[in-house]
């Protein structure tokens, strides 16, 4: 039985001297059996797609998680447990710095939420949060 061209593993002979996963790279890619744009060359400001400060809440939130861990422990009250990213200087636009953000449980961020006049929770008691350290 002939072997893969290219692994020589224990993979079988599929078509023109190559395995299975070799051959669909090659139909895929061509001779090279690479992506012409591997996206690790094209994250961040070097996608297409990069929005740069214009990105909305969802976007900066989920780049904030891949970038920055979290140590699932609020920073105002405390308790462990699953926590968000907190924008500290609301209203202005969203940024991708990390000391303009707060790792809050849910309650300690909806109530700071409330303090800033972002969110309107009417169903919470309101608590007074120390205030964001200024960053400036």
């Amino acid at each position: 039985m002939e072997r893969c061209s290219v692994c020589e593993g224990p993979a079988l002979h599929y078509a023109h001297g190559l395995c299975r996963y070799h051959y669909d790279l090659k139909r895929r890619y061509g001779p090279s059996m690479k992506p012409r744009f591997p996206m690790e060359d094209r994250t961040g400001a070097r996608n297409p797609a990069w929005k740069g400060d214009g990105a909305k809440h969802a976007a900066v939130h989920a780049w904030l998680t891949r970038n920055y861990e979290k140590k699932n422990v609020c920073e105002e009250c405390g308790k462990e447990g699953r926590t968000d990213w907190a924008f500290q200087r609301w209203p202005e636009s969203l940024t991708r710095n990390r000391d303009d953000y707060r790792e809050l449980c849910r309650r300690c961020h909806q109530a700071f939420d409330v303090s800033t006049g972002e969110r309107n929770y009417n169903h919470l008691v309101h608590r007074h949060l120390k205030p964001a350290p200024n960053s400036e």
